[in-house]
């Protein structure tokens, strides 16, 4: 697996866990800054990391980056940062979009 596919696994599990304390109305805790690695990580194929990924990339981070600063709108930040995942993925890598739609907080 790619940097890449490696990265986007752990944000994977982070956020099914973020989900479970927003739905528990838990403590949300602190940003991890290991998602910043989303800038730099080495893909699959170097040439999707184009303007559109970046693009996509700072859409996911600003989202993520909410959910701490601004808790008491975690969910709403949070179905912006999956959002951001499913348009990135509707055009990039379409596999894990069924996945993804399951972190969606209702």
């Amino acid at each position: 697996m790619s940097e890449m596919s490696l990265l986007m696994e752990q944000m994977y599990v982070d956020n099914q866990r973020l989900k479970e304390r927003i739905n528990n109305g838990d403590t949300i805790g602190k940003f991890p800054t290991h998602f910043m690695e989303i800038h730099k990580a080495v893909m699959t194929d170097d040439s999707e990391n184009d303007a559109f990924f970046k693009e996509q990339a700072a859409k996911f981070i600003k989202a993520q980056q909410l959910i701490y600063e601004d808790p008491k709108n975690a969910k709403e930040h949070f179905n912006e940062g999956v959002n951001a995942c499913l348009s990135c993925h509707e055009v990039k890598c379409g596999g894990p979009i069924p996945r993804i739609k399951k972190l969606y907080i209702e």
